[in-house]
């Protein structure tokens, strides 16, 4: 069954890029007005990034559109900046590189190896699929792309045509670092939510942590085998590592085994009996 659900999404990947993607014209990234939400787990905690595009600046007679990021609603500091040619993004992070950097190579195929990112890992394009997202069909490209037991696909890293990558605009490249866990919540274009991460039901994570039923609890935290879930009654528990890989899917069961999994941050997706969706990230030690 398994065999034939990936063999279904690879056949539907590849009509989809043979009918869609000859011609289509790329969308850009690189825009004014553009705007993400991405939380980023630490060992601390975690901490609410906005990033916005505002306004133009020269550097080295290159032109390039300026990134703002603020910080748990603090003022926005000048984070970087951006530019984009002919689908490729090219970008400096002041804090960790000044140098100019690929970022993105929307022009890349199935099987091409890029090379992106603050580290410059180079990454194999593994599929290109599309998704209607704003009302706008968009190429999705999966790097590090497997499986889960049920047939669902799930990659290091993905990135969306116009969007940039589900670790947040700046993070591409950062999916395979061990203490980094970096999600893109909400992508918003002149003020318009244009997408939202179905795992989260807010744009950050004070909103998040607020929508939670009373009365969960999850411990211990951190955790060394088990954890124990109270205060609700679970249909279905899903973890996530660092890359963002379902490692566990339990059903029905209140306590989960973690002994095998490595030391790091979890993020745990709970969904009651009401379908409500609760959302906690733990340490594994």
């Amino acid at each position: 069954m398994k065999q034939k659900v990936i063999q279904a999404f690879v056949i539907t990947t590849l009509l989809v890029c043979t009918n869609v993607l000859s011609g289509q014209e790329i969308i850009p990234v690189i825009e004014d007005g553009n705007e993400w939400h991405t939380i980023i787990y630490t060992w601390n905690g975690h901490s609410n990034y906005l990033f916005s595009l505002e306004g133009d600046t020269m550097i080295d007679d290159v032109r390039y559109k300026k990134l703002k990021a603020s910080i748990d609603g603090n003022n926005p500091d000048l984070f970087g900046v951006f530019r984009e040619e002919e689908g490729k993004v090219w970008g400096r992070c002041f804090i960790y590189d000044p140098n100019e950097l690929l970022y993105y190579d929307f022009t890349a195929n199935v099987g091409d190896v890029v090379s992106f990112g603050i580290f410059g890992a180079p990454h194999t394009v593994d599929s290109i699929s599309i998704e209607n997202i704003g009302g706008i069909d968009r190429k999705k490209f999966w790097f590090g792309l497997s499986y889960d037991s049920f047939g669902n696909p799930h990659a290091i890293e993905t990135w969306v045509e116009g969007m940039g990558s589900n670790l947040g605009l700046p993070w591409s490249g950062w999916g395979e670092t061990y203490d980094f866990n970096s999600r893109l919540l909400c992508f918003h274009q002149n003020g318009s939510l244009v997408w939202q991460d179905p795992a989260y039901n807010a744009c950050s994570p004070a909103e998040v942590e607020e929508v939670k039923k009373n009365g969960l609890s999850v411990f211990p935290n951190p955790v060394i085998d088990r954890m124990l879930i109270e205060g609700i009654e679970v249909v279905e528990v899903r973890v996530y590592n660092a890359f963002g890989q379902i490692v566990i899917i339990e059903r029905g069961t209140n306590e989960i085994n973690m002994a095998g999994l490595d030391k790091g941050i979890y993020l745990i997706l709970m969904t009651d009996i009401e379908e409500v969706i609760h959302i906690i990230c733990v340490v594994k030690n």
